[in-house]
């Protein structure tokens, strides 16, 4: 549907980017020339792939540009005295986003004709072309480093668990796969170790959740802090942690093991936790064989731990 300019058409006019400290009477006979259009909410004007041979400056309403689908959140918002369709119509590239009417719109056209007649005649005008378009590319590299910021705090939420603020399971099964080959292949011993606190069940039933919550924290702080700089520790299940220990034969995880062991069971225990009474963990190791899997290497280090808790508990035990 095509209407003449109003007087508010030429206020946002004269406001927009594209005609910025431009001598607005001289360019009033080519706005003249060119279309006013109005089109209704949810309507299409840009599609990627089309062809394309206009500027549109918006004049009442909202669009919204999409990158990747409509289904996704609009990549950004124009509102009256904004312009649209510049890339493509500069290139000579088709439409490469989605541009959709959020609301009831009204736009001027400026065929492909008009606005290089107007660019000859308006120096001014190209240069606004310029700091459109390195604006364009300025808003889309801010976008991607706050995608890639978003995608590393995914990736790490994913890789940590919520309680202890260590690595959790699926970083673990991640990154020992690849550890166990390295070491096969330098000929380095890898051992491995699950420690697991004695009697959760019971101080869970006996007090509450959150106290058991409260000693699992600390158990992985002590633990994390007993290691070397280069084992892996991870929240492996409810009550159990995983140790990778590289470069560890199964004498030098012993000792580490009980280590870890000897320092929570002997530890002064935060306020909040006197009630519940000594902690402990108990610990099982297991060396890794050539060829051997990671599953393989964590069933056989969970036969030790079972061994260790049917023996009495706050104990070590070795899988042979």
């Amino acid at each position: 549907m095509q209407t003449p300019l109003t007087f508010a058409d030429f206020q946002y006019l004269e406001a927009s980017s594209l005609f910025r400290s431009i001598e607005f009477e001289g360019l009033a006979s080519f706005l003249n020339a060119c279309e006013v259009t109005e089109i209704a909410t949810a309507t299409r004007l840009l599609e990627p792939g089309a062809e394309n041979n206009a500027i549109f400056i918006l004049l009442g309403g909202k669009l919204r540009v999409h990158l990747d689908g409509q289904e996704l959140p609009a990549h950004t918002v124009l509102d009256p005295g904004d312009c649209v369709g510049e890339m493509s119509l500069i290139d000579g590239q088709p439409v490469s986003a989605l541009v959709v009417a959020e609301s009831d719109c009204r736009l001027l056209v400026i065929p492909h004709s008009v606005l290089w007649e107007m660019v000859e005649r308006f120096d001014g005008i190209a240069r606004n072309l310029l700091a459109i378009l390195s604006g364009r590319v300025r808003h889309n590299n801010l976008s991607l480093v706050a995608a890639q910021a978003r995608g590393l705090a995914f990736e790490k939420a994913r890789s940590v668990d919520v309680l202890t603020g260590l690595h959790n399971r699926r970083w673990l099964e991640s990154v020992v796969p690849r550890v166990l080959l390295r070491c096969e292949h330098d000929g380095h011993a890898v051992s491995l170790v699950l420690v697991n606190m004695d009697y959760l069940a019971r101080c869970n039933a006996e007090h509450s959740p959150k106290t058991g919550d409260e000693a699992l924290c600390m158990i992985g702080s002590r633990v994390a802090d007993g290691l070397r700089a280069h084992d892996l520790m991870a929240r492996y299940g409810g009550d159990e942690f995983a140790i990778l220990l590289p470069r560890a034969e199964v004498d030098e995880a012993l000792l580490i093991a009980e280590r870890l062991r000897d320092s929570i069971a002997t530890c002064d225990v935060p306020d909040g936790l006197r009630g519940i009474g000594r902690i402990t963990v108990s610990c099982g190791v297991a060396a890794h064989v050539a060829g051997e899997s990671m599953a393989e290497l964590v069933a056989r280090a969970a036969i030790a731990l079972r061994q260790a808790k049917d023996n009495g508990r706050d104990r070590v035990e070795v899988c042979g």
